[in-house]
């Protein structure tokens, strides 16, 4: 018997509907209906809460069901992979704010601008790339946040300001120049506030 036939067999046995399973496991009734109709499984959390709902052991539920069990062993290698490229872009992030938030302070006018704005997209892409493995539920994007995200794109602005007043051109280029490096300031502010936000995640997976 495999996993499906195995729920609406417990279910049964419970004398339990299935919108009734899913108020006691906290789901949708279609989630039950997916899972005894194999169109899809439970994750690994799930499955412990399903053992303990139907007084089970875990090998009983796994046994003889080969396909969920490969699918549960797809799903830990797609996690690794997940978790590795995550430590990777976090790492990479930490790097280049770094070097863009000493940037000014070391080289102040000379700082080459093409060279910086690459570096910019580069994290911009890379905070991308970070916000789609990261866990929504366990971000906190309180007030500190967005203080810190201002407080970042106003240093950076003063940082650089002084650049602002020795570019050469008629108004129409200079405003296109300073409405561009404004944007980039708070792109900068909202990347590197998202990479100190991001710590705790990055400490959890290191430990894992």
């Amino acid at each position: 018997m495999n996993f499906a036939q195995k729920m609406k067999s417990y279910r049964q046995k419970n004398n339990w509907t299935q919108q009734e399973v899913a108020e006691r496991l906290n789901v949708s009734r279609k989630t039950i209906s997916s899972w005894e109709n194999s169109r899809s499984y439970p994750d690994i959390f799930m499955l412990v809460q399903i053992s303990d709902l139907y007084r089970v052991s875990l090998d009983d539920l796994l046994r003889e069901d080969h396909k969920m069990i490969d699918s549960y062993k797809q799903e830990h290698e797609i996690n690794k992979k997940e978790r590795r490229t995550f430590i990777f872009s976090y790492i990479i992030n930490v790097i280049m704010s770094v070097i863009l938030l000493a940037k000014p302070v070391i080289m102040g006018n000379l700082t080459l601008r093409k060279f910086t704005w690459v570096l910019v997209l580069a994290l911009i892409f890379n905070t991308v790339v970070l916000l789609k493995y990261i866990d929504w539920k366990r971000l906190k994007m309180k007030y500190g946040f967005y203080i810190c995200w201002l407080v970042l794109a106003v240093m950076q602005f003063e940082l650089t300001a002084s650049s602002l007043s020795v570019m050469p051109g008629d108004i129409h280029n200079y405003l296109g120049y300073v409405s561009g490096r404004v944007t980039g300031y708070i792109l900068f502010g909202f990347c590197v506030t998202a990479t100190i936000w991001l710590y705790p995640q990055f400490k959890s997976k290191i430990e894992q």
